[in-house]
């Protein structure tokens, strides 16, 4: 660890289905986590998909998680198909009902995490100066942030289409015509 960075057992990098159950399991098992998401809010996909007619392609109770009768209780979908709004919503219900967010930095890309073998820690940089490490690196991009590991071993570029909001996308940016779909991922 280095003069000014802080120190955890866990970063997990994505605040989407995934990042957000990690955040959640790892601290319940005690672990000292941060999670690091570009986005000003939980979501992922969810959060950046924001064109009109964005919903999901399965049933929705596909897109519960299945770890707590507490959501299973408290949460109701409205739609069988439910569409972007009500998924973004969920997520940020159950983020704020286990305390994930506070967890969390948003606003804040990763730009540099390399390993380093004298210290047997991850040293991972961001957008925002923020210099930490950790003994466990979890990549929660999903399969849209693959192409951010290139040069990295077997990772190169996606051979699919997408769109999405970013900073290289803005919102609003054209689907039109052209095929478009989202894969849920469900936590094990």
């Amino acid at each position: 660890m280095t003069h000014g960075e802080a120190d955890y057992d866990v970063i997990v990098v994505g605040a989407g289905i995934g990042g957000i159950y990690a955040v959640h399991r790892f601290a319940r098992q005690g672990l000292s986590v941060l999670g690091i998401e570009g986005a000003s809010g939980v979501g992922g996909v969810w959060y950046h998909n924001r064109y009109p007619g964005a919903r999901v392609d399965v049933d929705s109770i596909d897109y519960c998680y299945y770890f707590s009768t507490q959501i299973w209780q408290q949460w109701r979908w409205t739609e069988r198909f439910a569409a972007q709004p009500e998924i973004l919503a969920y997520l940020d219900f159950v983020a704020d009902s286990f305390g994930v967010k506070q967890r969390f930095v948003f606003g804040t890309w990763v730009t540099s995490a390399q390993w380093r073998g004298d210290t047997v820690r991850y040293h991972v940089t961001t957008s925002t100066g923020l210099s930490v490490s950790c003994r466990f690196l979890v990549m929660a991009t999903g399969q849209d942030g693959a192409d951010r590991c290139r040069g990295a071993a077997g990772h190169r570029r996606p051979a699919w289409r997408r769109a999405r909001a970013s900073p290289r996308h803005p919102r609003g940016h054209a689907t039109s015509g052209r095929r478009a779909a989202a894969q849920p991922l469900l936590p094990g």
